[in-house]
């Protein structure tokens, strides 16, 4: 694990972004970042990730970099979330959920994704 580099521009939507889904599956929203291993704040962990990889479109080493893990273990939690959004409803609930109202209209528009690029 490193030190993630979240761009500053994306700073105050990963803040929200964490928020809710720290409500949805009841953790810590500074845990999405770097925290415990335990199931619970994982699968959350997981929702993070592909919320940010659905919505920037980023690569896995991109998104690694901005969330301080390696690609590896980024590509291997997404596949995991998209397993479980098929075979858990609950954690399907949860994670439409959050993503859903992160993404409802009305927010400030999407930065281009080459804002967002991480060094």
């Amino acid at each position: 694990m490193t030190e993630p580099r979240v761009p500053p521009v994306l700073r105050p939507e990963l803040d929200r972004l964490a928020d809710l889904l720290g409500r949805e599956f009841a953790v810590d929203p500074a845990d999405l970042l770097h925290g415990p291993r335990s199931k619970q704040v994982a699968r959350a962990r997981f929702a993070f990730w592909c919320c940010l990889r659905d919505r920037y479109a980023l690569s896995y080493p991109e998104l690694g970099r901005m969330v301080g893990y390696d690609h590896t273990t980024v590509l291997t939690g997404i596949k995991k979330a998209r397993a479980l959004e098929e075979a858990d409803d609950r954690w399907r609930v949860q994670y439409l959920t959050a993503r859903n109202e992160w993404l409802r209209p009305g927010l400030p528009p999407e930065k281009p994704v080459e804002s967002l690029r991480v060094a």
